[in-house]
């Protein structure tokens, strides 16, 4: 995995129905997209796992619903600094180790909880996880969008962005797929 975003399979056109490139009928066939989606379900499952758990653990150790909704609130709050600062980290440190980081952000912090159930401590792990989540779903997601590529993402239209939405609506609302 090098340092920059992951490579568009192509532009279409004419590999269209070849295994992994942008057209052919499976979004699995793209190279890396099983890896990413392997990853990104052990990231939500390791992130949905301690959401209702940490302010539990908090009131455990004494505090109470402020408490529990500190822990939430400092979770919450520092995914979407994370998510509003990503351009600037992924020029400086590069895709490869933006991700790296943000999984250990995420997962590592965790194991912190076995040792205390205090609430300053639990509500700085929770803010530490939140960072990793906000890195890892804004990594996972440009990485999607760049494994897909432009024709799957529908940009090849000659439409502008709204009409395709409009578009895309109508037609589903009429029944179309």
């Amino acid at each position: 995995m090098s340092g920059k975003a992951p490579a568009a399979g192509g532009t279409g056109g004419t590999r269209a129905g070849v295994p992994g490139a942008p057209g052919s009928s499976s979004v699995w066939r793209v190279p890396g997209m099983p890896w990413l989606l392997g990853s990104a379900a052990l990231w939500f499952s390791g992130f949905a796992l301690l959401v209702p758990v940490a302010p539990l653990w908090v009131i455990r150790g004494g505090s109470d619903a402020l408490g529990a909704g500190l822990v939430t609130g400092a979770m919450m709050a520092c995914t979407v600094l994370a998510q509003l600062s990503m351009r600037r980290v992924l020029a400086s440190l590069g895709w490869r180790w933006t991700l790296i980081l943000g999984s250990g952000l995420l997962g590592l912090p965790a194991l912190g909880h076995l040792r205390t159930d205090g609430l300053w401590a639990v509500t700085a792990l929770a803010a530490l996880r939140g960072l990793g989540f906000g890195v890892v779903t804004v990594c996972g997601a440009t990485a999607v969008a760049a494994f897909v590529g432009r024709i799957r993402a529908g940009l090849h239209t000659r439409r502008p962005p709204r009409a395709r939405g409009t578009a895309r609506l109508a037609d589903r609302a009429s029944g179309g797929r």
